[in-house]
């Protein structure tokens, strides 16, 4: 007759922790990932939130790297499908280059020409403009500010969008210039 035991013994037949023949590298291996895990997180809660989302967007791209590698290294998953999934860090980077065209036409578009019979990317005619400065509606559009703005509203537009279009950060010269000089035509107003 079997007993409950018995049958518990056959269904595991693995190695037994503190058994003399048991293989401890399991409960080694999952110390050392508990401690990792805790050092990550500690480091996790001292990081401001931009960093945050910056960490979580990497974090996210290693797991699915190292999840899509494991995949196609035990034959679940084919190597074109591999492929994508290592794309999507630059993917990322394609969507700030595409973001950054399109802030770059806005620019561009809120009077960033000098002649006067020159046509925006939507069939309008740009206004004409007597000089190379470009007036407070122009500085307004490119700033993405309303028409009240205070001080402190143009500084924090200017400060978020030179960030996005600084040289150093993928953006180009002609763009940073057309931002420092709205926040500069836009400060002088409020004098």
């Amino acid at each position: 007759m079997w007993r409950i035991g018995s049958v518990c013994r056959v269904v595991y037949s693995g190695p037994r922790y503190g058994h003399k023949n048991g293989n401890p590298m399991h409960l080694i291996l999952g110390l050392a990932l508990t401690v990792l895990l805790f050092l990550l997180l500690r480091q996790w809660a001292r990081l401001d939130p931009a960093e945050k989302r910056k960490g979580l967007f990497w974090g996210m791209a290693v797991a699915v790297g190292a999840l899509c590698t494991l995949l196609v290294v035990t034959g679940r998953l084919h190597v074109i499908g591999g492929l994508l999934a290592a794309l999507v860090p630059f993917a990322h980077r394609g969507w700030r280059a595409f973001q950054l065209w399109l802030l770059w036409r806005r620019i561009r578009n809120a009077g960033g020409s000098t002649d006067t019979g020159q046509e925006r990317d939507n069939g309008q005619q740009a206004p004409p403009t007597n000089s190379g400065r470009m007036d407070p509606e122009q500085a307004r559009d490119v700033l993405n500010v309303p028409a009240d703005a205070g001080r402190d509203e143009i500084v924090k537009a200017h400060r978020r969008l030179i960030q996005k279009v600084h040289p150093d950060h993928g953006g180009s010269d002609e763009l940073a210039a057309r931002v420092n000089e709205a926040k500069e035509v836009l400060l002088k107003t409020l004098r």
